[in-house]
């Protein structure tokens, strides 16, 4: 079953070079929209995001998509150039976005940034911003391949100002950088490119283009080459020109090949036969199989010994050095442990009393002196940042590793899908453990060597861990709920004292003791009548004292103050 999976795996190394041009003949209509925004009015402007986007819509264009472009946007004028994109778009096989410029994560959604937005308040993300998921919502509309490139990542400081702006309940919910998104759903299939990975924060660059740009137009134009090429291209150069500080981001959901330029007419596109160093791979396979099948039938220490002396990093290396872990803690005997590995695996097929045994030595002992087939082994062995971004590894499937990481005791923290520096240090110290060389990154044969260390009781394991996390889930939400409590019983009580304090009477000085009211000076009013006559008539006078008493005192005060003066004056 083996030899006949090898020669499957031969077979397509010359089946691969013929898919790209048959799935590019797929893509009739290509329609692609391009943004850039660099002049924020409310915030630094950014060197490089539209002449990045102009650069990507010329590579569209000559790869011959039908490209509608948009530099320095407001809200209104990025939802009208989206607007044409999806009607332009309808029916198409092939769409592409590309966008350069801020963006913001809230709520594990990411969002365009107008060249006009503010955040000045709470309601700034509905009415200034335009969410990614919008745009490919158009996209999707087609049922057809849709690619997403998305160079949005840069330092942002109107995240800043919107996470003042929305208050402390909410601020937690605005990422540094920009959040994963969901491909599922993707119809006929759906790719998203990120600068950088989730979270992380991407570089505007130095020269006329930022590090993923640049790396994307050296490579989007690859004659032949699938888009997962291009990106594991991307990845690597990103790394290169950033000293490890930025890596690109692929999530990936593709039923096929997808080629934008095919190769050259006069390039052969089927091999009639496989390439040297296809037939060299394969012949190194079947060798690595048929000495692993032979160590595997003998069932000693020695055996696997010399399996791992012959091909240390070989498509079984984990699986013989858990049977020699296996074998030594049973005591099992070491029978042939004096003689070199590949001289015993020669001796012990030739003495062997079948000839199948002897037919398979008689291949096996070849395999050491090829020297020129187990190099190449060793340089596929190794893990590299493209190896991993060949996976096209989503969420679910990262988590998984991380929980696999864990079982063998390479301590990578909690599985949260999000390869950091506690996840590439569990991925080194499972590479030493198993003798991979040491990089931190993940290829295909690392990934099916952990995951058969791991088989038995994964599921059981996954499922205790998320056993944890929902109680350890349930624990911090009862906390929150039991300190909302205690702030709502606090603020009625609070309210309860203020009702107090204004129900209560008002403080009054005390009274002071009552004086014994003065008369009031009274005046009496004298009225004297006279009656005389004369003649013959009778007359009558009526006096008022009053009137008397302030003559009186006028005279009086006229005559004293007559002295006074006449004293002074003398």
């Amino acid at each position: 079953m083996l030899k006949g999976m090898i020669a499957a795996v031969g077979m397509s190394l010359v089946a691969v070079a013929a898919a790209p041009q048959a799935a590019d003949a797929a893509f009739d209509k290509k329609v692609a929209l391009v943004v850039g925004n660099a002049a924020y009015r409310n915030a630094p402007e950014l060197g490089n995001p539209v002449t990045d986007a102009k650069a990507i819509a010329a590579a569209f264009e000559r790869l011959g998509f039908e490209t509608v472009t948009g530099f320095d946007l407001d809200k209104n004028e990025l939802e009208a150039t989206i607007r044409e994109f999806a009607r332009a778009s309808r029916k198409a096989d092939l769409t592409a976005f590309f966008y350069a410029g801020h963006g913001i994560a809230f709520e594990d959604k990411n969002y365009i940034i107008p060249v006009d937005a503010r955040f000045a308040d709470a309601t700034a993300l509905d009415f200034e911003a335009v969410g990614m998921d919008f745009v490919v919502k158009q996209m999707r509309y087609n049922d057809g391949v849709s690619l997403v490139f998305i160079d949005a990542c840069r330092d942002n400081p109107l995240a800043a100002t919107l996470t003042r702006s929305l208050g402390r309940s909410t601020r937690s919910a605005v990422s540094r950088g920009l959040a994963d998104m969901d491909v599922r759903n993707a119809g006929r299939g759906l790719a998203i490119a990120f600068a950088t990975s989730p979270g992380e924060v991407a570089y505007d660059g130095n020269s006329n283009h930022s590090p993923f740009t640049s790396a994307l137009l050296n490579n989007i134009e690859l004659p032949g080459a699938d888009i997962t090429e291009v990106m594991s291209r991307v990845t690597g150069e990103v790394l290169r020109t950033t000293d490890d500080r930025q890596r690109p981001w692929l999530n990936a959901s593709l039923t096929g090949p997808v080629v934008l330029k095919p190769a050259p007419a006069e390039t052969p596109v089927v091999a009639a036969a496989p390439s040297d160093a296809a037939q060299a791979q394969i012949a190194s396979m079947e060798a690595d199989t048929k000495l692993f099948n032979y160590a595997y039938g003998k069932k000693t220490v020695a055996h696997y010994e010399a399996y791992l002396s012959t091909f240390p990093n070989g498509l079984y290396a984990a699986v013989a050095r858990q049977e020699i872990d296996r074998l030594t803690a049973e005591g099992a005997p070491i029978e042939v442990a004096a003689l070199t590995p590949a001289a015993t695996l020669s001796d012990a097929a030739r003495n062997a009393p079948a000839a199948e045994e002897a037919e398979e030595a008689e291949a096996i002992e070849a395999a050491p002196v090829a020297e020129d087939i187990a190099a190449p082994l060793a340089d596929a062995d190794k893990g590299t940042a493209e190896s991993e971004a060949a996976l096209s590894l989503d969420r679910d499937a990262r988590r998984a590793i991380q929980h696999r990481l864990n079982m063998v005791d390479a301590d990578v923290g909690y599985a949260d899908g999000l390869f950091g520096r506690m996840t590439r240090a569990g991925i080194g110290a499972f590479q030493e453990e198993n003798g991979f060389a040491v990089t931190g990154f993940l290829n295909a044969d690392q990934v099916a060597a952990l995951e058969a260390a791991t088989d038995d009781g994964f599921d059981a394991y996954v499922s205790e861990q998320n056993r944890i996390a929902a109680v350890a889930a349930e624990r911090r939400a009862a906390e929150r709920a039991a300190a909302a409590q205690a702030a709502k019983e606090r603020a009625a009580q609070a309210q309860r004292t203020r009702s107090a304090k204004k129900a209560a009477p008002r403080r009054t000085a005390p009274a002071q003791a009552s004086q014994p009211r003065q008369p009031r000076r009274q005046v009496v009013v004298v009225e004297e009548e006279r009656t005389y006559r004369m003649g013959r008539h009778t007359y009558s006078t009526r006096t008022d004292n009053r009137r008397n008493n302030a003559a009186a005192a006028m005279f009086v005060g006229g005559v004293v103050g007559g002295i006074i003066g006449g004293a002074i004056g003398r």
